[in-house]
């Protein structure tokens, strides 16, 4: 039985949304990153963007590509000029020096079997073609079952002395390592107000790891942040019941300015009756950075159980409310305003219409 669908939304700057030949610099050699308010200058040795992330291209060639398990795929952005084609699965749609407003419709496909899909927007030519989000259709959850979060900390505040310490949920691989708790730090919204962002575990050191085992999760959004001294982690989940279907990919979390609301690496279509292990060792070095101290830093795990087909199957078909949903990085839009230890996920998970 397939799970019901719902859509997941991922911001430009997500770490598992792969951009050729270079992620954030010059337009014109690949793509380079831009938030809707411009930046500020927050004392971090970086300007910090402000409001919503665009990735954009002048670059014949450039490309963009991710892959999910689902069955549908809507992408968001601007086009002034471009010629492009968006590829799934290898079936391929094209457009030719089209002009497209801000937040508009790029491409679409819908009507996929429910598997596992990959998409590839290609630039041709030097009109400019920019990438804000993408919708996606996910499967959660079965008729009957209802939808349970948890939020992981990477670092707990001890209830005795109030002084944080690293949460064992997370182990740091080699056993004599770099990581360490990283100093407080707020985020700057476009209201103006500053969010404080939870305590971050940070490693300064090329080669180090972090590991987790996660079960009864059905998608999983490990959040951090995008900065300049960041780069390609390698990804290895691997199921308990038979470790040679382990998978393997690259995220990168760098960018040329920093957020701190960003989802590193996430998950669906996970069956949630089986555990999984998930690995993510540091193995880039930032851009115009030879000397190699790149910094790997996370601050949150969000698991969500749809609950089991078994259940399902033994309950009835139950109460199959819909609603529309979108998941965004960092904050929650459309929703409210939230930081990704302090949502309500019932009312920002739901059915897809």
């Amino acid at each position: 039985m397939d799970p019901l669908p719902y859509n997941v939304t991922i911001s430009s700057q997500t770490g598992t949304i792969q951009y050729l030949p270079i992620r954030a610099g010059d337009a014109a050699l690949g793509w380079n990153v831009t938030y809707s308010l411009g930046t500020k200058d927050t004392g971090y040795g970086n300007l910090q963007g402000i409001g919503v992330d665009v990735h954009q291209t002048t670059h014949d060639g450039a490309t963009m590509q991710f892959s999910w398990i689902g069955t549908a795929v809507y992408l968001y952005g601007h086009a002034s000029g471009a010629s492009y084609t968006l590829d799934v699965d290898g079936e391929q749609t094209s457009s030719s020096s089209v002009n497209i407003p801000q937040g508009g419709v790029l491409g679409s496909r819908t009507g996929l079997n429910y598997g596992n899909h990959t998409l590839t927007l290609t630039n041709h030519g030097i009109g400019q073609l920019a990438f804000q989000y993408a919708e996606l259709t996910v499967g959660m959850g079965y008729p009957g079952t209802s939808i349970q979060n948890n939020t992981i900390l990477a670092v707990d505040t001890d209830p005795v002395s109030y002084n944080p310490t690293p949460n064992p949920f997370f182990t740091y691989h080699p056993e004599y390592n770099h990581w360490g708790i990283q100093d407080a730090k707020s985020q700057l919204l476009p209201s103006g107000i500053l969010v404080p962002v939870p305590l971050q575990m940070l490693t300064p050191t090329l080669g180090e790891a972090m590991s987790f085992t996660v079960n009864q999760t059905s998608a999983f959004f490990l959040y951090g942040s995008s900065n300049n001294n960041r780069d390609a982690k390698t990804v290895t989940i691997t199921p308990f019941s038979d470790p040679s279907k382990a998978r393997t990919t690259i995220v990168n979390d760098y960018s040329s300015l920093l957020d701190f609301f960003q989802i590193i690496y996430w998950e669906a279509g996970l069956d949630r009756d089986e555990s999984y292990n998930v690995q993510l060792i540091q193995t880039g070095i930032p851009p115009g950075n030879p000397s190699g101290s790149p910094n790997f830093g996370f601050y949150s795990l969000v698991t969500v159980d749809g609950g089991s087909a078994l259940s399902s199957q033994t309950s009835g078909t139950g109460d199959q409310h819909q609603s529309s949903t979108k998941l965004r990085t960092g904050l929650i839009v459309g929703f409210r305003s939230c930081t990704p230890i302090n949502c309500d996920w019932r009312g920002v998970l739901g059915l897809a219409t």
